[in-house]
């Protein structure tokens, strides 16, 4: 990542206009204000992934001191314009998402930030950029920042949060409780329709990847079919003669785990959303992510154990303990 500023001291160009560290991510950030015939202010980074969220830390009423933003975003050679009119409000707006792209081809991208040909002033502050690889991938690496000023570099974080995953497993949710809701009549037709039947996705959810420079969140969702009729096991084909008492077993058994699944869910969202990681912190998110995804994939195998299908009154291996 290239942060380019002048060579004298930030502060001396952005004034009085100086956040307090706090909220911003990892406490630091990188800010300047461009002057009309004194050269452009640009921050340029390289990255592979499918998405892209910028985060600047906007400015409002700073007595004696300019705020208002102008700058352009430069995605692989195409622009986009931003521009932000302060409020009356002395407040400083932390993590302001300033621009996003979306179903990017997943190949390596670069984005220039740049304040540059203005007839007025500029003050621009950089804290973060998130984005979304689609890859399993997972490491931790300091940041290497290109700097000609002494003001401090934002991180780059990638992937969050899994939202795209988060939007598969609703659609899991959703159509597993609509199959339960379903009397019996409807997978005997289902069953002798002769076409394939589209199931709930098998999701490998995200671990959270935690990089100065890079935060990466993968995601990958991979959908299966049952099998038609023709090729159905014993196990797969619908029993008509199913008592009322073992489909209501099955439908409280799944219902179970889904719940489990749900929870474990939003545990891992909820972690993902924090701002303001520490070194010893992001070790501490990562292995919690970890044991999290692994207690979901098991859970989604066990959707269809004997025991959750009422087969069985004996349950899967290690489920009594996995939200222990």
């Amino acid at each position: 990542m290239g942060v380019q500023w002048d060579a004298i001291s930030t502060a001396e160009h952005v004034g009085s206009v100086i956040p307090p560290t706090d909220n911003a991510f990892g406490r630091t950030y990188s800010a300047a204000t461009y002057f009309p015939g004194q050269g452009a202010r640009t921050v340029e980074f390289s990255f592979k992934g499918i998405d892209i969220y910028v985060f600047f830390i906007l400015a409002n009423n700073v007595p004696g001191a300019w705020t208002e933003t102008f700058c352009r975003f430069i995605l692989d050679g195409q622009a986009t314009d931003y521009h932000h009119a302060p409020s009356q409000s002395a407040d400083y707006d932390y993590n302001a998402l300033v621009y996003s792209q979306h179903n990017l081809s997943n190949v390596d991208h670069t984005l220039l930030i740049t304040a540059d040909g203005y007839s007025t002033k500029s003050f621009m502050n950089f804290d973060y950029a998130i984005y979304t690889v689609d890859d399993g991938t997972s490491s931790i690496q300091p940041s290497t920042p290109t700097a000609s000023s002494k003001s401090p570099t934002g991180a780059i974080v990638g992937g969050v949060v899994g939202g795209v995953a988060l939007l598969f497993l609703i659609l899991v949710l959703l159509l597993l409780r609509r199959r339960r809701r379903r009397p019996a009549e409807d997978s005997s037709i289902a069953a002798t329709s002769g076409s394939p039947v589209l199931m709930p996705f098998t999701l490998s959810h995200p671990t959270l990847q935690l990089w100065p420079e890079d935060r990466a969140v993968p995601h990958d969702a991979t959908p299966f079919l049952i099998p038609d009729q023709k090729k159905r096991t014993p196990r797969h084909t619908p029993n008509a003669s199913m008592s009322s008492s073992s489909e209501a077993l099955r439908v409280q058994r799944q219902a179970e785990i889904s719940d489990e699944i749900s929870g474990l869910t939003r545990d891992m969202h909820g972690s993902a959303s924090t701002r303001g990681w520490e070194g010893s912190e992001v070790s501490r998110v990562m292995e919690q992510n970890t044991v999290m995804k692994a207690q979901i994939e098991q859970l989604q195998a066990q959707l269809h154990s004997d025991w959750a299908l009422g087969l069985s009154n004996d349950p899967p291996p290690g489920y009594s303990n996995l939200r222990a």
